[in-house]
């Protein structure tokens, strides 16, 4: 059974104009990433949504390619942290990158948190 959650997210995501898929937790989507070192590359990103979304922001990202000049290192800070992906292993990557503000957020809503997703792609 879908969580509240979920539906919010990919509900909000879909009026975003993504195409979107479900997963379990997982919200699926193709994403062209907006600027900064891979702008312009296609991924497929994967968000898993917390089941009181919004009330708690995503942990972070997933995607898929991996790129291949970035190594997994799990010991950085942004920009290049990163972790194997939780949902496709070593074939992406996971950014452990919760949006930093969202308690105190006043517009708790998908169009925000993919906004913080969009200046973490513009500064990579």
């Amino acid at each position: 059974m879908m969580s509240q959650g979920v539906q919010a997210f990919a509900s909000q995501l879909g009026r975003l104009g993504y195409q979107i898929e479900i997963d379990g937790d997982w919200v699926i989507f193709e994403y062209t990433v907006p600027g900064g070192t891979y702008a312009g590359r296609m991924v497929t990103k994967g968000i898993r949504v917390p089941p009181n979304f919004p009330a708690t922001t995503p942990h972070g990202i997933d995607f898929t390619p991996r790129f291949e000049n970035r190594p997994i290192n799990q010991n950085a800070g942004h920009p290049e942290r990163s972790h194997p992906s939780r949902r496709w292993g070593n074939e992406g990557e996971h950014w452990s990158r919760p949006h930093p503000g969202w308690n105190a957020e006043p517009k708790k809503d998908v169009a925000t948190y993919m906004a913080h997703v969009a200046e973490l792609w513009m500064t990579t």
